[in-house]
């Protein structure tokens, strides 16, 4: 597993710049453009069978995109924090394809993307994380948002 930091360099940057490049220039509407992916049977298989409430024809590319993300084996794992889940990315030719999406439970999320930020996951205040904090500025813990 490679964790990376999205303040570095790497394949996903300039993949990501192509995105735009080929996308947001060609689209000449005012109106926000929805870029969505093909989802692989494999992950819609794994979505209802994992329970994970998401509308694949809502899950858009920009969005997974910008999402905190570590690579394992030339795959892309975005996590997002809000729907609780990570997709599974692979860049095939020139499409995205979400290969697989896997549920994960809050506290593991936070983890993972701390690891991924550099930020010490035994230094922050996870009653912060989730809103609940009632020491304010007596907290002996750091309040971050991830």
């Amino acid at each position: 597993m490679t964790v990376t930091d999205k303040t570095s360099h790497s394949f996903h940057d300039e993949t990501k710049a192509e995105f735009y490049n080929n996308h947001n220039h060609h689209n000449h509407h005012n109106h926000k453009q929805h870029n969505h992916f093909e989802w692989s049977q494999h992950a819609i298989e794994r979505k209802q069978q994992r329970e994970i409430d998401l509308d694949p024809s809502m899950v858009d590319l920009e969005w997974v995109l910008s999402l905190p993300y570590y690579t394992n084996n030339g795959c892309y794992h975005y996590c997002d924090s809000k729907a609780g889940v990570t997709y599974y990315v692979r860049k095939e030719a020139d499409m995205y394809k979400l290969v697989t999406i896997i549920k994960r439970n809050p506290i593991a999320m936070a983890r993972r993307i701390c690891e991924i930020k550099g930020i010490n996951f035994n230094e922050i205040c996870r009653d912060n994380l989730f809103g609940n904090c009632k020491r304010g500025c007596s907290c002996k813990y750091k309040h971050v948002d991830i």
